[in-house]
């Protein structure tokens, strides 16, 4: 990520595999992601799909059965293989909030 781009997907922890949207992103959109609001470094990922503000960004590709991590924490496993930049939400990862 250079200084000129715009921080557009915040990464939570150094661990994860997705980012969160800073604001609503279309497939081909170049994405700059950081694990903080004032790191002017960082790196940068195509996104694959639309993903809505403050949803969940795939930072790599995942195969089915894979943990989806954000805040250092498995949230839940992709039912499907997500591709780099993709969207991941409920149609392709099962959530583990609230299972024990």
């Amino acid at each position: 990520m250079t200084e000129k781009q715009a921080l557009r997907a915040l990464r939570a922890h150094a661990s994860d595999n997705v980012a969160t949207a800073l604001d609503a992103l279309q497939a081909g959109d170049t994405v700059a992601v950081s694990a903080s609001r004032e790191a002017s470094g960082g790196e940068s990922i195509v996104a694959a799909t639309a993903v809505p503000k403050y949803h969940k960004l795939a930072l790599r590709a995942m195969a089915a059965g894979e943990a989806v991590v954000k805040y250092g924490e498995t949230i839940g496993e992709a039912t499907v293989d997500i591709a780099a930049g993709a969207h991941v939400h409920v149609d392709n990862m099962n959530s583990r909030r609230g299972r024990r």
